[in-house]
């Protein structure tokens, strides 16, 4: 009974606009939603929907690695299982998750997040998920930094108000 309440409250909130937590770069150009913090880095989720994680004082993207099933970082790559449409930096490229997934297989090589020398080094891993280079047109990320500082502020942008009797409504 208290899930269901949840639920429905959780619904009209989402329903009634409620504001949207935002992050800007430093020319003011909307990158998405903020949907969490970690350390230093923010999790946006961009408006064509994919997941990215950024150094706020920097711009850049959080790095990780890119694994294959064949030695000398031949073949498919591919990047953990939670990387299904999010963006990651791997040495100098960019790569997304195109939700194609694998289940329990071993790597047999990978590349270092912060390298981009291989290492044939056997990875058993449970599952992961395609990677395709990053395409900033289909993803709303750059291959690069993105302009920072970056700011986050709330969006009401369509939504006046908070609630109906206005008391939440800024006076500009």
């Amino acid at each position: 009974m208290q899930r269901c309440i949840m639920i429905l409250i959780l619904s009209a909130i989402s329903v009634s606009g409620w504001p949207e937590v935002i992050a800007r770069d430093a020319n003011g150009q909307k990158i998405g939603i903020v949907s969490g913090q970690e350390r230093w880095y923010f999790s946006i989720v961009t408006p064509t929907q994919f997941t990215v994680r950024i150094q706020a004082e920097s711009g850049q993207i959080q790095g990780d690695f890119v694994y294959f099933l064949e030695t000398d970082c031949a073949g498919v790559p591919y990047l953990a299982q939670t990387y299904s449409n999010a963006v990651i930096r791997n040495g100098n490229a960019f790569w997304y998750g195109n939700g194609n997934a694998v289940q329990d297989v071993e790597f047999l090589s990978y590349n270092h997040p912060s390298t981009d020398s291989c290492v044939n080094q056997t990875v058993p891993e449970p599952s992961g998920v395609e990677a395709v280079p990053n395409d900033p047109a289909v993803t709303g990320v750059p291959n690069g930094l993105f302009v920072a500082p970056f700011r986050i502020e709330l969006d009401s942008a369509g939504s006046p108000c908070v609630f109906n009797d206005r008391f939440e409504c800024s006076m500009d």
